[in-house]
């Protein structure tokens, strides 16, 4: 069998990748490390039909892994996740089933995680189907 023509359920097509050089985040920070939740405030409405998330550096240098992205409206309701698609991501560990749709795929036991040998940035590209206006985010 031709490896080459193998199919992973990865997305690292690069020419997907996106060239974030000239983009500025609507928003940076750092998150701690451990389990649990955690919340990203944007601090201003945004405009788009994509967010992507894009990791620096890790707390303890060990893969990164994101479960369940939420992202709210200007009321506080959760935008629907049902459509999402994921555009790019650097790094995915097919080995645990942790590739980047696993990041909002509404099982709280799954997540995407990066590969332990990939190198940063990390970062996952979502589609969220349609644009949203500053109105609705």
């Amino acid at each position: 069998m031709d490896d080459t023509l193998v199919k992973t359920n990865k997305h690292n097509n690069t020419g997907n990748r996106p060239d974030l050089n000239s983009v500025i985040p609507v928003t940076t920070g750092a998150m701690v490390s451990g389990n649990g939740w955690q919340s990203v405030k944007f601090g201003k409405s945004a405009t788009g039909r994509y967010i992507a998330l894009q990791c620096f550096d890790t707390q303890d240098g060990t893969p990164l892994s994101v479960a369940e992205i939420y992202l709210r409206d200007v009321n506080g309701q959760r935008i629907a996740r049902d459509q999402w698609q994921v555009k790019y991501a650097n790094s995915e560990n097919e080995k645990g089933n942790h590739t980047g749709d696993k990041a909002f795929d509404l099982q709280e036991s799954t997540y995407w995680q990066t590969e332990e040998s990939a190198e940063m940035p990390h970062l996952l590209v979502i589609s969220l189907m349609f644009s949203y206006s500053e109105e609705e985010l």
